[in-house]
């Protein structure tokens, strides 16, 4: 009964909560990341030419950022529309290349 909480001292009221059965300490989802891909291989469409050189170096840094989080799930979003198809290509021998470079420097 809220009445209950309410006492008077003097003039002042004063509101009294009840203290919490238990606490419960919140836990939040990590904030999934994804790298988007729309702009890889498209041609006067951006301020700066995203070519496969640049698509890798970006998706390296992305990779990396998150393993440095401890997230071992790599999000990409890719759509077979994006710059005509030319993404999903690139996209494809980035994705070639690094799988190269994890295998050829993990050890045995």
């Amino acid at each position: 009964n809220a009445s209950k909480l309410i006492t008077r001292q003097a003039s002042n009221p004063t509101i009294t909560l009840p203290a919490p059965a238990e606490e419960k300490s919140m836990r939040f989802p990590t904030p999934r990341l994804y790298l988007g891909t729309m702009t890889f291989g498209w041609k006067g469409q951006t301020s700066s030419v995203v070519d496969e050189t640049v698509s890798l170096e970006m998706t390296r840094l992305f990779i990396n950022h998150q393993k440095k989080r401890g997230v071992n799930k790599i999000n990409i979003d890719t759509a077979r529309i994006y710059a005509g198809g030319a993404t999903e290509t690139i996209l494809g021998s980035i994705l070639h290349q690094i799988e190269a470079d994890l295998s050829s420097t993990s050890s045995d």
